[in-house]
């Protein structure tokens, strides 16, 4: 077995980079690996918790053997020296080392390529390979020198959430012309497309479709945006609050398609990847690895624009096209079957995994 020391948020954490670990790790052992977590973080709670976690670190990689360290890092200014000294005392301990950026902030990006290029390269740069979740993350990291391997792969899906979902059963239940159930399930944030969501049913409402909107999350914009979408939706919308285990499958059961028309520094949301694990067609933007893995007019619609109209028209389409949504919703369910559930994916990790552990063999040979 190769064993593995994994850095993720506290296990309560309802981001994307826990919601991750959990899905892959529970199939490492049939993959052949083995693995202990290093809880990082503010979400830990602990006093003065960046010098705790390196000193938490420190005491891992001293006091275990490993075959590998995987950091999970995002590439934002919370996070960068954090984790870069994480990925610093790893090599300067002869590890091989997995970086995996999950976040990526393109301002950020700039002021790295600007900045702090020589930090990143003493620190991030020595890793012996690289996951990203899309190609332009890849092409930036050649740019700033990167030679080591770099593997574009997605997030995952746990496969329990979908494990008593059936397509068919749900094609044969639902019709999307009766009313329209959309979903915006994400942190309530402005960047996130949740006004522009609103302002897109209020049109539909307008044009005498019947829509109701499901927004499932919580954060900054929460409660300035109940105010709004009831303003600007009456009784066409619910709040679910933050939703997990039996309420986000119903959150996604019972939607019809899936809304976000983000404008956030993305990585590869996992909402997006469950929604189409769940048979919606998803409205979104092209951003991060979305525009790798997402094929517009296949798997719902993806647009450059902002505007509330552009957004509505996507969603119209739909609506007035029964077969078109059906023949959607069969085709993202399949596509993140095969693509996106937590085996598959461990098992692409797993490989990234026995790859570095035999280059860092031969060299250490």
């Amino acid at each position: 077995m190769l064993r593995s020391l994994i850095t993720r948020p506290a296990a309560s954490d309802p981001g994307g980079v826990s919601v991750y670990t959990d899905s892959i790790t529970s199939h490492f052992p049939e993959n052949g690996i083995d693995f202990d977590f290093l809880e990082i973080g503010s979400t830990r709670g602990r006093f003065l918790h960046p010098l705790s976690d390196q000193l938490a670190f420190q005491r891992k990689i001293g006091n275990t053997e490993y075959d590998l360290v995987h950091i999970n890092p995002s590439l934002h200014r919370k996070s960068f020296v954090r984790d870069g000294i994480l990925t610093w005392q790893a090599k300067s301990r002869g590890l091989p080392l997995l970086v995996f950026f999950h976040g990526w902030s393109e301002d950020f990006e700039t002021e790295v390529g600007h900045r702090w290029l020589w930090f990143f390269k003493a620190t991030f740069g020595r890793a012996d390979a690289f996951i990203v979740l899309a190609s332009d993350f890849e092409k930036k990291l050649r740019q700033w020198g990167i030679q080591a391997p770099i593997y574009c792969e997605t997030t995952a899906v746990n496969d329990d959430l979908i494990s008593n979902f059936d397509i068919e059963s749900k094609l044969n239940r639902d019709l999307i012309s009766d009313e329209c159930r959309v979903l915006f399930l994400a942190r309530l944030e402005r960047v996130k497309g949740i006004y522009e969501t609103v302002d897109a049913c209020a049109l539909l409402i307008a044009r005498n479709f019947r829509i109701h909107l499901v927004v499932a999350g919580d954060g900054p914009e929460a409660g300035k945006m109940r105010q709004y979408a009831e303003k600007k939706l009456g009784d066409n919308v619910t709040f679910t609050g933050y939703v997990r285990g039996d309420s986000k499958v119903t959150a996604f059961t019972d939607a019809h398609i899936y809304a976000m028309p983000t404008v956030h520094g993305e990585g590869l949301p996992v909402s997006v990847l469950e929604a189409m694990a769940f048979g919606l067609p998803v409205v979104t933007r092209p951003v991060g690895g979305l525009k790798d893995i997402f094929i517009d007019g296949k798997h719902g619609f993806m647009t450059e624009s902002m505007d509330p109209a552009a957004i509505a028209t996507l969603i119209e389409k739909m609506i007035v096209d029964q077969e078109l949504w059906r023949k959607m919703c069969r085709n993202v369910h399949e596509y993140a079957k095969d693509n996106f559930v937590g085996s598959a994916v461990a098992e692409k990790i797993a490989r990234i995994y026995k790859i570095i552990g035999e280059n860092s063999n031969t060299r250490l040979g």
